[in-house]
């Protein structure tokens, strides 16, 4: 595996986490009839990860990333996408698969 595609994972994972807890702070409010907002306290921390993952994987993947969790909903909604002429479903298949298709290893890219 690839450092990159983990370094993907994990981001997507602590996105997903961060977002769950937010929207469970948020019907917590509207339970007690609250019209307070959770405004994204985390927001300066997790600019700054993004940032830094985004450095670390490349315009090029971070791009793939960021329309895996945003334009498939992390893989749950289907949106066909095409490689080389053949058409691929992000819902039959797991992130780590994804990364592999928009980002092969080096040997299987050929010389």
């Amino acid at each position: 595996m690839k450092l990159t595609h983990k370094i993907a994972y994990d981001y997507c994972m602590a996105m997903i986490t961060q977002r769950a807890g937010e929207e469970a702070v948020s019907k917590a409010f509207a339970a007690l009839g609250s019209d307070n907002s959770n405004f994204g306290l985390a927001e300066p921390i997790e600019g700054a990860y993004t940032d830094l993952v985004h450095y670390m994987l490349g315009e090029e993947l971070f791009d793939w990333l960021m329309w895996w969790m945003y334009e498939t909903n992390n893989g749950t909604h289907p949106m066909l996408f095409e490689i080389d002429g053949t058409s691929y479903d992000p819902t039959t298949m797991t992130l780590y698969k994804f990364l592999e298709l928009v980002d092969p290893p080096q040997e299987m890219m050929g010389s």
